[in-house]
């Protein structure tokens, strides 16, 4: 071979090598980008799913007040009639018919 054939083979070589460092630079960049959106979007998932079960809770929180709420007024309802069938009987066992002589 000649001189002149050998040095194009380098320049040829160096070209080449040139480009897949170029092209490597690129690919690596490229990854990097879409792992940093990747994480990206991964946090907003997150971040989503922790709102939806705040927000699912809250609602439990809620319904369970108003459970208990109602629950109350029953029990207090229940007790004011209680409390009007002992005076009623109390009433009835000292003035009428089932009155001790």
């Amino acid at each position: 071979m000649n001189k002149q054939t050998i040095e194009l083979l380098q320049l040829v070589v160096l070209c080449l090598s040139i480009g897949s460092a170029c092209f490597a630079a690129i690919s690596w960049y490229s990854a990097s980008v879409q792992k940093k959106y990747a994480s990206q979007r991964d946090f907003e998932h997150l971040k989503r799913n922790y709102q939806q079960l705040s927000e699912g809770q809250a609602t439990i929180l809620k319904e369970f007040d108003t459970r208990f709420d109602k629950a109350t007024l029953d029990a207090i309802e229940s007790k004011n009639l209680l409390n009007v069938i002992l005076i009623k009987l109390s009433n009835d066992a000292s003035t009428g018919w089932t009155r001790k002589p």
